[in-house]
Parts: C-alpha cells; structure tokens; sequence
C-alpha cells in the first residue's frame, strides 16, 4: 500500500540505531559529498510500469488506485516479478510507503529509487520494515549501484536472502531517518510543520539552488506483489493477497 504520511506531533530525536547521516559538504562536488560512486547492474526481470499521479493541489496529498499485478492471479501461485510506481510528494516531511510481498523464501530482492535526477529531485532515503510487526529491517541513505538510472543520491536496499511475509519500503526525504527499529517509532520529522518541497532548504543541495522536485520513483525487483491503493481498495487488496497466497500453498501441497 502507497500512502502520504504527516504525523502526528510528537517529541522524539533520532535513535543512534539507524544509519547516521553523512557530512553533507556544500562546497564539494555531489559525488564527493556523499562518497559514493555509481556501479550500475542491470535487471532482466519483466517489470510492471504504474505512474501515479497526484490529486489536485489543493489536497496537497495524493490517494493513488493501483493494485498491481498478482491480485489477478487467484487461481494459481504468482511469479516474482519486477514493479515500478512513480508520483509526487508535497512537503519535507511526507513519507511514501509501497507494501509488497513475498510468498515463499527469495533470493536477491531489491528495491530501490531512481528518481533523484541528479539533483532536479528531492533527496531520498530509504528503509524496509516487516509487517505486521513493523519491525525494520533495513534503512540507507545512499545507494546508487543497484540498478541503471540512478543517480547518485539515489538510495535502495538488496536482500540476498528474504522470508515469504509482507514488507512496507518507505520513503522519506533526507534527513529525515527513522526513530528508531520499530515503525511505529515514526521518523525524525514527526511533529514538524510541514515545508513545501519547493520551499525547503534540503541538506545537501547546493546553496539551496537545487533538489526542489517533488518527484519519485521506486522500483521492487524480485516481490510477488507488490499494491497502490487508495483507503477503500485496502479491503480488496487484502482478499487478493490472502487468494494469492491461498492458491500458491494449495500448489505446494498438491
């Protein structure tokens, strides 16, 4: 599920769990800031392709409808298989969420952004939590060597080895890490009043002059399902994963 989160005030700093920020170094060039240098590996998985696009300005929020792929796939056991969602965020604090799933053990999922542009777009960071627990399993703030197309800003997570379960991949804006190993923790910029993207002196841009795009684009390689949807597809979405699912053990035990 993709959802545009502002949450509610609250008073907590940034637990020394997590990844710590990097020096972020305005008079250096962008690929010495961030120390990183992009080692592309190219993805031959077929990919679903879904742009979502915002609502009215006015709303400052989007409810975009997709569920993709494996909620048509009752009668039989889905495939891993490649997905890719794009949209816009509306301020500093927002916090986009794409659930996928898993329904046996994998090897080598990734997911990733590649939406940064080089600095036309905000500056992301990434992490991957397990649900229902919420437990976090992973959070980067830099990571432009998992695929083709991003730049080097660009932030992701592989997995060599994940169980069959459900997983939330969130993305937030840099600095803004979450609080600690739980999701339920929240993210540092919880409680802020929200900042128009446009508006926002993101750390590590240059003088302010640049990363004052809205856009983003993720992309899961490897996930058996992974959905989009708005509040009242939740419950649709749920009966077609647990049909997935259902019909992938029944293979198994036949």
């Amino acid at each position: 599920m993709l959802r545009l989160v502002r949450r509610a005030p609250a008073n907590r700093g940034v637990s020394a769990w997590h990844i710590a920020p990097r020096l972020k170094l305005h008079s250096e060039p962008a690929a010495c800031r961030k120390l990183r240098q992009c080692q592309p590996q190219h993805v031959g998985r077929r990919t679903e392709e879904i742009n979502v696009q915002p609502e009215d300005t006015f709303m400052h929020r989007f409810k975009s409808s997709v569920i993709a792929s494996a909620l048509v796939l009752c009668g039989a056991g889905a495939q891993a298989a490649d997905f890719a969602f794009s949209g816009n965020i509306a301020f500093h604090n927002d916090i986009v969420s794409v659930d996928f799933t898993l329904l046996t053990d994998a090897t080598d999922v990734k997911v990733w952004t590649d939406g940064f542009n080089s600095g036309v777009n905000f500056d992301p960071i990434t992490a991957v939590w397990s649900l229902p627990s919420g437990a976090n399993i992973g959070e980067n703030d830099d990571d432009p060597s998992i695929a083709p197309g991003q730049t080097y800003y660009d932030s992701g997570l592989i997995f060599d080895t994940l169980a069959a379960g459900n997983y939330r991949f969130t993305i937030a804006t840099f600095p803004n890490f979450a609080n600690g190993s739980n999701l339920s923790d929240g993210f540092a910029f919880d409680g802020q009043t929200p900042i128009a993207i446009g508006d926002w002196c993101q750390p590590a841009s240059e003088d302010c002059t640049d990363q004052k795009g809205t856009f983003w684009s993720v992309r899961l390689s490897g996930v058996d399902v992974a959905a989009v949807p708005e509040p009242e597809t939740y419950a649709l979405m749920a009966l077609g994963l647990a049909a997935v699912g259902w019909a992938a053990r029944r293979k198994r035990q036949a």
